[in-house]
């Protein structure tokens, strides 16, 4: 308020502030992980929208416009582990040739891979150890969710490694919620421009949205 009074707190960054600068009426924040925040000095005001304008104005004047392609998958695993030569396929797609195709010969032309999962684990156990993990912060997988992390890293490492942009993708993050369970991958040669990476789940489930039967996970990175 006018007085120095706090009348609302919000999280504007997942990690710390490195630095803070003022131009005119908005406010810049830039965090360690990359992510970059534009408030206006009263915010929320009625003048935000022309604020926000005209910082975009500003922004395309010294920007580059650069095309991505990405591939954005979900696939309920029913708790199986494929084989390195079914997973390939599926990321690959039946546009590469039989269905009998082996990994070493699959290729995914992508920029950024994100695949969700459904069906990781079952029962009751999970359920109980989602919750549990929610409560204290805990976002280490299960067993199961890591053996997924670590098989896609793989395929797509393999299905990238060859290709004409000449580097393959490597992990953002990974994230899991009981059964279900999301993963990003982005090419080498982005890391300089890629930031702002973040995860998250949400149980609203049973008990009160305590349990992970239903609910989401997440993941985010900006380019």
């Amino acid at each position: 308020s006018m007085r120095g009074k706090v009348l609302a707190r919000w999280r504007a960054h997942e990690s710390p502030i490195m630095a803070l600068s003022s131009d005119g009426p908005a406010m810049v924040s830039v965090a360690a992980d990359g992510a970059v925040r534009v408030w206006h000095a009263r915010s929320p005001t009625q003048v935000d929208p022309i604020a926000r304008e005209a910082f975009e104005q500003e922004l395309a004047a010294v920007s580059e416009e650069r095309m991505f392609k990405l591939f954005v998958g979900t696939w309920n695993v029913n708790e199986n582990r494929p084989s390195k030569d079914d997973i390939a396929r599926w990321l690959c797609g039946s546009g590469n040739g039989s269905g009998d195709a082996s990994a070493g010969t699959l290729r995914l032309d992508a920029d950024l891979v994100a695949v969700g999962l459904q069906e990781v684990e079952m029962g009751g156990g999970s359920l109980v150890s989602a919750a549990a993990k929610n409560v204290v912060g805990n976002s280490k997988l299960s067993p199961s969710a890591q053996w997924w992390s670590d098989a896609l890293t793989v395929a797509v490492q393999e299905a990238t490694s060859g290709g004409a942009l000449g580097d393959g993708l490597e992990l953002v993050s990974f994230r899991q919620m009981a059964g279900i369970a999301c993963g990003v991958w982005a090419r080498r040669r982005l890391r300089d421009v890629s930031g702002d990476h973040a995860t998250c789940t949400v149980a609203c489930g049973a008990l009160g949205n305590t349990l992970g039967n239903k609910g989401a996970a997440a993941v985010r990175v900006t380019l």
